[in-house]
């Protein structure tokens, strides 16, 4: 009698480790199969300030915060998807580097990355660019950015 309730939950457990498994790989083959349409845009070779970080060219200075930030939202189960950085043909702020658009096709998406950054973008030196804009962000440094949250302002309005 003792060996047939063994024998059950050997079963059961090896049950739940085949689902398991099962859950997985499918889980996998999906964010396998899953594209990113993260746009890239190609630097200047000559420019040594810039780094290109998950497809899109930042400048250096704002690689190591971004990565450290994107970490973070991952641990808070936000997924920040960067769509751009430098761009060869902008303004003089989107040609730095320092300015970050994030954003997906996803309209859910898009409202928890909106409301993660707010809350904490500027831990990572990282502020808000435009009033109008809640995705596009700018590089300020943690210090700066620290006084402008405290100020409770954009970035375009700090200036000001």
């Amino acid at each position: 009698m003792t060996n047939n309730k063994y024998e059950r939950l050997i079963m059961l457990a090896i049950i739940v480790g085949v689902i398991g498994i099962l859950g997985f790989s499918e889980y996998w083959m999906a964010q396998k199969s899953e594209k990113k349409d993260t746009p890239v845009v190609e630097k200047a070779s000559h420019d040594s300030a810039l780094t290109t970080y998950k497809n899109i060219v930042v400048a250096k200075d704002a690689e190591d915060d971004l990565k450290k930030m994107s970490k973070s939202a991952g641990r808070d189960h936000i997924e920040l998807l960067a769509q751009t950085g430098y761009q060869e043909n902008g303004t003089d702020e989107e040609k730095s580097g320092l300015l970050i658009r994030f954003g997906s096709d996803d309209v859910e998406k898009n409202q928890e990355m909106q409301e993660w950054l707010q809350q904490h973008a500027w831990q990572y030196g990282f502020i808000q660019f435009q009033e109008e804009d809640f995705l596009l962000y700018r590089y300020t440094g943690r210090d700066l950015a620290s006084t402008i949250h405290e100020a409770n302002v954009t970035f375009s309005e700090y200036l000001k």
